[in-house]
């Protein structure tokens, strides 16, 4: 009997107070769960093709096999995108596409990734990443990866790429390879800098 009194003292003077404790302790506001709204996407469409007018004409299209766009977000995010931009007379400006992108029509910022192809009249870029503020009209890529730039007389590529689209020149950091085809002839440039 005396070690059921010492078992039953501990159990109301120890465990009940713990109990109540805890339950006071305790949240009953159900709205506030661990998961936020942020990990989901408020929408998803598939296999989808948004087009963007201003001024009553089209300035923008996107395809992609999926769209995510989430709550507190002004960011949009693109698997397997193409798209093709238009300038203010309606001629086609820039086409491309590549595996992932992320687009923030606020900030005037995206963010390209895997097998990037980008077009402006004949001039082409492939790269791993590339990153484009609007803004500033900047675009540059990693530090360490390669990009490569067509036109119909030069072909290069090179590492540390940046270009600027208000002066439309660009330069590599690192080490750059190329050919430049002059009247039929072909040579090839190396160069470890700028332009």
């Amino acid at each position: 009997m005396i070690f059921f009194a010492q078992r039953f003292r501990f159990f109301t003077g120890g465990f009940i107070p713990l109990l109540v404790f805890s339950l006071l302790s305790c949240s009953l506001n159900y709205e506030n769960d661990t998961e936020t709204d942020t990990d989901y996407p408020e929408f998803a469409f598939y296999n989808a093709s948004l087009v963007r007018y201003e001024n009553a004409r089209q300035t923008l299209q996107v395809s992609a096999s999926q769209i995510e766009k989430y709550r507190g977000s002004s960011a949009s995010y693109a698997k397997n995108a193409t798209f093709t931009t238009w300038n203010e007379q309606g001629e086609k400006e820039n086409e491309g596409s590549c595996a992932l992108l992320k687009a923030d029509s606020t900030a005037k910022q995206y963010v390209l990734l895997d097998g990037i192809t980008l077009k402006n009249g004949d001039f082409e870029i492939e790269a791993t990443s590339l990153f484009w503020d609007g803004a500033t009209e900047q675009m540059i890529s990693g530090s360490d990866e390669i990009v490569v730039l067509k036109r119909d007389d030069v072909q290069m590529e090179g590492r540390g790429f940046s270009a600027s689209g208000r002066d439309k020149s660009f330069s590599f950091s690192g080490m750059v390879d190329g050919v430049i085809t002059v009247s039929g002839e072909e040579s090839e440039a190396s160069n470890d800098g700028e332009k």
